[in-house]
């Protein structure tokens, strides 16, 4: 899904957005028309997306069975994303922390765009402090094993999704704050 700015709001489909010659998003046609049936572009009239466009991959699941009803290459796709994106936002959920071969793959591809990469721990405020941390601890562990690198990532916590911010405890409170700034 392609987010982008305009006057007028609409959806397009992943075929009509790569024969737009005003977008740029026509060498996507090279993945073909099963990854085009899945692109999808809203044009909303905001000031915010005067000068950003948000790409949103859609989650990346366990198991052959999800990967085969891709219908495309996902990382290849991926890849084409990453190479043009000035940011990459890798968002784990603090509840169902998960990496699965087909994430660890696509970790692989975004690894030639590692100063692009932002790792996120999201839906932080749904646990326990020591919860939290015993999550932190094994999302750091698992990127370990598959981002390959001297230096440690950084792992940003916080809590972005519809649902209205929940609390625990003190602690947490003081560390989301501090993360916010």
């Amino acid at each position: 899904m392609v987010v982008m700015g305009g006057d007028k709001e609409q959806s397009i489909p992943g075929n009509a957005l790569v024969a737009d010659p005003t977008k740029q998003f026509s060498d996507l046609s090279r993945f073909g028309n099963k990854f085009l049936k899945k692109l999808h572009c809203g044009i909303v009239n905001t000031p915010l997306l005067d000068s950003i466009t948000f790409v949103d991959t859609p989650g990346i699941l366990s198991g052959e069975k999800q990967r085969a009803q891709r219908d495309y290459n996902f990382n290849d796709t991926l890849n084409w994303f990453a190479e043009r994106s000035d940011m990459i936002v890798l968002t784990f959920d603090a509840n169902k922390l998960d990496i699965s071969d087909e994430l660890k793959e696509a970790i692989d591809v975004l690894k030639a765009h590692d100063s692009k990469l932002r790792i996120v721990l999201n839906k932080a405020d749904t646990i326990n402090g020591r919860a939290l941390l015993r999550v932190h601890g094994a999302l750091m562990w698992a990127l370990g094993k598959t981002i390959v690198s001297p230096e440690v990532p950084r792992v940003y916590i916080g809590s972005f999704w519809d649902q209205p911010y929940s609390i625990i405890n003190d602690v947490n409170q003081a560390m989301f704050n501090e993360e916010e700034n």
